[in-house]
């Protein structure tokens, strides 16, 4: 009688569980996504939001900027964690009828700003250049080229979060390219205490720049 009572507890709380995980998934994929159609500007904006942050992904139809996607962020969370709103946001948007085009670029904006407080990005370009060779330190500055050039070499590591996922939609990120980079000491940023074991305080290093990625459909 213990036995079959133990069974029978284990599946009521399966079936709870099951249940739960299936309603917390469904609750993930919609994820809320709101979308906004704007007829003079030509422009569709998709959005995720919550008491945590908000996420956007605005495209353009009119023929000037069509194939270019802009990336928004007010929020905290780490790229990782954004990564499930992103995919209900691309899954919205190549649904809808009006994006009958192909993507060849996602302008990803600044890395470091007032409203984006995700400093993920900004983190890794700190890091690279601590232990590339081609990043002077002390000046602040790459030993040959220009600083856009540089942030050129960090395509993986730009890209950890966002080639799976627009994988899954048929794309690949085929480069990155930058321009207004700033650099800054190490100890004068914004998130200098996640980084203060791993760099030298009066360091300088490219923190923040305007960043494109560039798509091409998968044949």
């Amino acid at each position: 009688m213990r036995k079959f009572l133990l069974i029978l507890v284990s599946l009521v709380f399966n079936f709870y569980s099951c249940n739960k995980s299936s309603d917390d998934n469904n609750q993930s994929q919609a994820n809320y996504v709101s979308v906004e159609y704007d007829s003079v500007y030509q422009e569709v904006t998709f959005s995720v939001a919550d008491s945590l942050e908000k996420i956007s992904l605005e495209i353009y139809l009119s023929k000037l900027n069509k194939g270019v996607m802009r990336y928004r962020y007010k929020g905290h969370s780490p790229l990782p964690g954004q990564v499930a709103k992103i995919d209900s946001l691309l899954a919205t948007l190549f649904s809808d009828s009006l994006i009958d085009f192909d993507f060849n670029t996602l302008f990803w904006g600044r890395l470091n700003d007032s409203s984006n407080r995700d400093f993920t990005l900004a983190k890794r370009l700190v890091l690279f250049a601590n232990s590339h060779k081609e990043w002077d330190k002390k000046r602040g500055r790459p030993m040959s080229g220009d600083k856009n050039g540089f942030i050129k070499l960090l395509k993986n590591d730009f890209t950890t979060e966002l080639a799976p996922l627009f994988a899954k939609y048929n794309y690949k990120i085929i480069s990155v390219s930058a321009e207004k980079v700033l650099v800054y000491p190490a100890e004068k940023l914004s998130f200098w205490q996640d980084i203060k074991t791993q760099v030298n305080a009066k360091d300088k290093f490219p923190f923040d720049c305007q960043l494109w990625f560039k798509l091409s459909k998968i044949q």
